[in-house]
């Protein structure tokens, strides 16, 4: 992932933390409803503010120099959630694409950084 690609909003929901957080940089947490939570890690800018609503697609920040991984968790009722099952068209990323590299913190371009393609 290239420095400076946008991080997008994986799914629609409520920001309810968007700033720096110890070591993981800048730190978006979106509040997705029914205790579903997404928590994007190592951001070098925020494009979101607290409180404010966001779409699907959504841009909420950009990568930084140097190593840009950007990480992202599942959450459910506070918990750490496997997402792998729900790529491929299903679930809570409808229009993710598959990827051979899912651990549970980390994901692929493809979701986070669609508009670099597949890879």
């Amino acid at each position: 992932t290239e420095a400076g690609a946008p991080a997008i909003a994986p799914a629609a929901g409520r920001i309810i933390y968007a700033a720096p957080f110890r070591r993981y940089a800048n730190v978006v947490i979106i509040d997705h409803g029914d205790g579903w939570t997404s928590v994007i890690t190592n951001l070098a800018s925020l494009d979101v503010a607290q409180g404010a609503a966001v779409q699907r697609g959504q841009r909420i920040g950009r990568t930084g120099s140097g190593s840009p991984r950007v990480t992202l968790e599942l959450r459910r009722n506070g918990r750490p959630v496997p997402f792998a099952q729900f790529l491929g068209g299903r679930g809570f990323f409808p229009n993710a694409a598959p990827t051979q590299s899912l651990s549970t913190k980390v994901i692929h371009r493809t979701l986070l950084f669609p508009a670099l393609g597949k890879g």
